[in-house]
């Protein structure tokens, strides 16, 4: 429902926006000139750890300023949303490891405001952790460049080429989870990096509520574990580099299993067709939602059987009505091609017995009789 909610929320976004604007956390981090790459995997890591508490809204980045940082939304799929900065490189990615965890690293160079900076003098980062089923979350960190890699800005050849129209409008939507919370979660902060502090006392929480017979909670052991065995409550949460998984394979699987025993094929179908077509949206790089295709109908409303058989009757009158007009107007024609062609045997008139002839033609056919134009100049006027 977290998702459908976010999808529904973005729709209340007038169309021209729904590409610019950033699915953006909730977040007060604060300003951070520098950050080292292990207090990125850190800040990350609890993100993991803490996203059902963790709400997000659709917003407009614009022009950030230097040291800015916030969580974001993003499938890897799709382009970055604009920013209001433009580039004079291309983005270069390049993975690193760091205590056991596989870091992606976005780095967008040479990055100038078009409307007030002459000279490149920011950068942007983009950082993201693999294999934790954290891959769409992103923490952005916006940074001023050393001078001595300053370039000229050059918007014709800048990444994007289009600048931005302003004023831009105000759009902050409502706050939204992404991911719902199943069980009770530790109270983990997400602004600060973490410390052997927090790690020991989040790790203590988790490990007592291991020892509670709830399948949510208890972990699974090592090993293919058949699917109609229940893991042993008894066994301990398993703890990586001072981590902990934030949910267990199986408590998905059970979750999803009683979830479907609930559904219809209705409800399964109508599923299938709107996570496809919102896949496909996402493809064709549109942000087109299912529920707005709507398929044609025979009627605009439902109509009785009286009502209907008036209406075919009003439609049988009208063509009638339409029949004879074009009756008419065919017969009008017909009458006027005629006249055409005995008026074009007047050029082959060689005598005074082919006029007649002529005439008498045009009387018989017209029913009236043709006067001479001579004759009807010469007629003396009524008093």
């Amino acid at each position: 429902m977290s998702a459908t909610t976010a999808a529904q929320t973005l729709l209340s976004i007038p169309l021209d926006y729904r590409s610019q604007v950033w699915c953006r956390a909730n977040l007060p981090y604060p300003p951070a000139p520098q950050l080292p790459i292990p207090a990125v995997v850190d800040i990350l890591t609890k993100a993991s750890q803490a996203l059902p508490q963790i709400t997000f809204s659709w917003t407009l980045v614009d022009q950030p300023n230097d040291g800015t940082l916030f969580l974001a939304w993003q499938a890897p799929t799709l382009p970055c949303p604009p920013d209001g900065m433009h580039f004079m490189s291309n983005e270069r990615v390049f993975n690193i490891e760091v205590t056991g965890k596989v870091l992606e690293i976005h780095e967008a160079k040479h990055g100038f405001f078009p409307l007030s900076e002459p000279k490149t003098v920011h950068s942007r980062f983009r950082y993201r952790l693999l294999g934790i089923g954290f891959d769409n979350y992103w923490l952005i960190h916006y940074i001023h460049a050393p001078e001595n890699d300053s370039v000229p800005a050059n918007i014709s050849i800048a990444k994007p080429p289009q600048i931005r129209q302003y004023p831009l409008p105000d759009i902050r939507t409502p706050p939204f989870l992404l991911r719902e919370q199943r069980t009770p979660a530790a109270n983990v902060s997400v602004d600060t990096p973490m410390n052997e502090a927090s790690v020991s006392s989040a790790t203590s929480q988790l490990r007592a509520r291991s020892r509670t017979p709830s399948t949510a909670n208890a972990a699974a052991p090592s090993g293919n574990v058949p699917p109609n065995q229940v893991p042993d409550p008894s066994v301990k949460t398993t703890i990586q580099n001072g981590v902990t998984p934030p949910i267990a394979p199986e408590d998905l699987e059970i979750e999803k299993g009683d979830i479907m025993d609930k559904l219809t094929p209705q409800q399964i179908c109508t599923a299938r067709f709107v996570r496809n077509t919102e896949w496909m949206s996402q493809i064709l790089l549109t942000l087109q939602a299912a529920k707005d295709i709507e398929p044609p109908t025979v009627f605009d409303t439902k109509k009785s059987l009286e009502e209907f058989s008036n209406e075919v009757k009003e439609k049988k009158a009208q063509l009638v009505k339409q029949d004879e007009e074009y009756q008419r107007l065919q017969g009008e024609l017909t009458y006027t091609n005629t006249i055409s062609e005995k008026l074009k045997e007047c050029s082959n008139m060689d005598s005074w017995e082919d006029y007649q002839k002529v005439v008498s033609s045009l009387n018989e056919f017209a029913q009236a009789k043709i006067v001479p134009w001579e004759r009807v100049l010469h007629r003396p006027s009524s008093t």
